[in-house]
This record gives structure tokens, C-alpha cells and sequence, in this order.
């Protein structure tokens, strides 16, 4: 219930930052697929096996043996890279063009933050951050 809830929302204000849907599914399909596949094989192998030390070694080793094949293509990502081998490095577009204003913010950004932030309880212009020794 709260994945049908919570995860359009999630797209939906990553794509208003500029991230798009597409590239979201294009990030996370390997993770996904390797998770439905380990937790099927991780189940058959402990049904087979049986629930004791045995069937669970016996379904950690099988999970992992479906899981890396799939996910290990993406192991550039964990280098720093972004994009892998022989895709465009070019970023995907926006759903739709943001239109920036004259100083480069995009148009309804705030100039001047709300009245009285940064206010509150023992909270001034002066207030200093507490030094660590």
C-alpha cells in the first residue's frame, strides 16, 4: 500500500528536479530483477533444502550465484563512472524545459527567504556555532 502511494510521489518530485522517470527505470531495473530473481531461488532452495543451517547456506549461496550475474555489469557505477561503456554521455532530457529567469534561478524561485526564517527560540543574527575542542 505505501509503495502505491509513496513511490509516484517520489517520481513525481524527482522528475520536477529535473531527474526523469527514464532514467530512474534505467538506473533501477537490474537491482530489481536480480531481487525478484534471488528471492525466488533463495525460497525454491529452502523449500528444497529445508529451514535449518543447511538450507539457509544452501539459499545465500544460490541467492548470491543469480544476483551477481545480473548486477555485476553495473559495477562501474561504484568506480565514479555514470555512464556505461558505449552509452552517450549525454543526460537525459527533461520532461519539460524549465524556464530560467534573468539571474539564472529557475522562474518562481524564491529571491528572499520566508519571513522569519532562521528565527525562532534562542535563534538571532549573531548566533554563533558551537567550536569543538
Amino acid at each position: 500500500m505505501a509503495a502505491g502511494l509513496v513511490g509516484p510521489a517520489f517520481l513525481w518530485a524527482l522528475s520536477r528536479s529535473g531527474i526523469t522517470v527514464r532514467s530512474i527505470f534505467r538506473a533501477c531495473w537490474r537491482p530489481f530483477l536480480g531481487g525478484v530473481l534471488m528471492a525466488a531461488v533463495s525460497l525454491a532452495v529452502v523449500h528444497v533444502a529445508g529451514k535449518g543451517l543447511v538450507g539457509l547456506v544452501a539459499a545465500t549461496v544460490a541467492a548470491l550465484a543469480v544476483y551477481a550475474p545480473v548486477v555485476y555489469p553495473m559495477r562501474h557505477l561504484l568506480r565514479g563512472g555514470l555512464t556505461p561503456p558505449g552509452e552517450p554521455e549525454e543526460p537525459d532530457e527533461p520532461a519539460e524545459p524549465q524556464v530560467q529567469a534573468a539571474h539564472g534561478q529557475p522562474a518562481g524561485a524564491r529571491e528572499h527567504p520566508p519571513p522569519g526564517a532562521g528565527q525562532g527560540p534562542g535563534m538571532d543574527d549573531t548566533a554563533q556555532l558551537p567550536t569543538w575542542r
